[in-house]
């Protein structure tokens, strides 16, 4: 099932914005040295997103999910 959302990820075309709860969690997830806020809001985040996984599981996903659509944005904004 994973595969597949991934699949579905990387074959849309659309942009999306998030919502500031979503954005602070992506932003401390991409962030080299979070701080401790930044470490509560993922950890929300990644418990409401994933509540049947371990959070080290939870940011995997995560951060594979982010990957996949860091490079979708980035091919749409070579093409266009």
């Amino acid at each position: 099932m994973d595969n597949e959302r991934l699949e579905c990820i990387q074959k849309d075309r659309c942009e999306y914005t998030l919502d500031e709860v979503d954005r602070k969690a992506h932003v401390a997830i991409l962030s080299q040295e979070p701080s401790k806020a930044d470490t509560v809001v993922l950890m929300k985040s990644l418990s409401h997103s994933y509540p049947e996984l371990p959070l080290n599981e939870a940011l995997e996903k995560e951060n594979k999910k982010l990957k996949v659509e860091l490079k979708h944005s980035q091919t749409n904004m070579d093409m266009g």
